[in-house]
């Protein structure tokens, strides 16, 4: 009875028993195909995981816990400007790698430059002082 192989398959999405053939690969699965049929999983990932809006929803949430309508208050209070630098690009998520904390919104520049400088205020502070004693001495 094992030998038996699977000749259809209900897809979990539209409920309709279809031919195994009709369903993709998927090496985790315990028949090796996927739960959606191919029809399915085509719709799903057009209006779902290809979605610009909706792919944005789930990266908030999933790196930072946080909705669009939590990051769109962070904008709004910050007049959609950089906190550091106070640009009008587009903003990223800035947090403490250490504690997951949002500390507010930055440009890819300021963001790339507090990880640059490994969040490290002693670090961040001699590179002022280096700035500052170059100026003062041109």
């Amino acid at each position: 009875m094992d030998n038996v192989k699977q000749v259809y398959k209900k897809c979990t999405l539209c409920k309709i028993v279809k031919p195994i053939n009709e369903f993709g690969k998927h090496s985790y699965a315990k028949d090796g195909k996927r739960a959606y049929c191919i029809e399915c999983n085509n719709l799903f990932c057009r209006t779902k995981w290809y979605n610009p809006q909706v792919r944005r929803n789930i990266n908030l949430k999933h790196r930072y816990g946080i909705t669009e309508e939590q990051y769109n208050e962070m904008f709004a209070n910050q007049n959609g400007r950089c906190a550091i630098c106070y640009c009008a690009e587009s903003l990223c998520v800035d947090h403490n790698h250490i504690t997951g904390r949002i500390r507010g919104l930055l440009c890819q520049s300021c963001n790339k430059a507090l990880g640059m400088f490994k969040e490290e205020i002693p670090t961040i502070q001699n590179a002022i002082n280096y700035l500052t004693n170059w100026k003062n001495s041109a």
